[in-house]
């Protein structure tokens, strides 16, 4: 199995999938209009998961997310228990703010409702957002040259002259 990457945007989250080092990450922020089409893409890489490692870590990272996304986040969970049941050693890192009891209450609640191991990991608020100021976000640019768009690096979105 190749691995998987979904690049973080303005309303996805960065994704990587990885059987060589047993590693699953969610990391940003998740309120895509279309969270059913942006999540069914990882549930199909989770599906497929084979891997010569005997445990997969998931280190979910969510500043925020939306409705539609939380029941696609539930959606992951099941999938991962999936991956579980196949014999796999599943363990989720749930990361939080220190002080985002509503991030806390959610993943204890997928944690009550899955059968894979939850760690709650409260982090310092400043050491959470260099995670997120980490990731490379991109945005759709329309060069005026095309009717085509691109997703391109907002460093490079700058420099092409549009605007995120």
């Amino acid at each position: 199995m190749q691995n998987f990457i979904l690049e973080a945007t303005k309303t996805t989250p960065f994704v990587r999938l990885s059987a060589a080092d047993g590693v699953f990450e969610i990391k940003g922020k998740s309120h895509s209009e279309d969270s059913l089409g942006f999540f069914r893409r990882i549930i199909e890489q989770l599906a497929q998961y084979q891997s010569a490692q005997p445990k997969l870590t998931a280190d979910i990272f969510l500043e925020y997310f939306n409705t539609s996304s939380a029941k696609c986040l539930f959606d992951v969970t099941k999938a991962l228990e999936k991956i579980q049941d196949k014999g796999y050693d599943v363990e989720v890192n749930w990361f939080y703010e220190e002080d985002d009891m509503d991030m806390i209450e959610i993943g204890e609640d997928y944690a009550d409702l899955s059968d894979v191991k939850f760690n709650f990991i409260g982090v310092r608020e400043e050491e959470f957002q260099e995670q997120l100021d980490q990731l490379e976000i991109h945005y759709e640019y329309k060069p005026k040259s095309t009717s085509k768009f691109m997703t391109v690096p907002l460093g490079k979105l700058n420099r092409l002259g549009g605007t995120a």
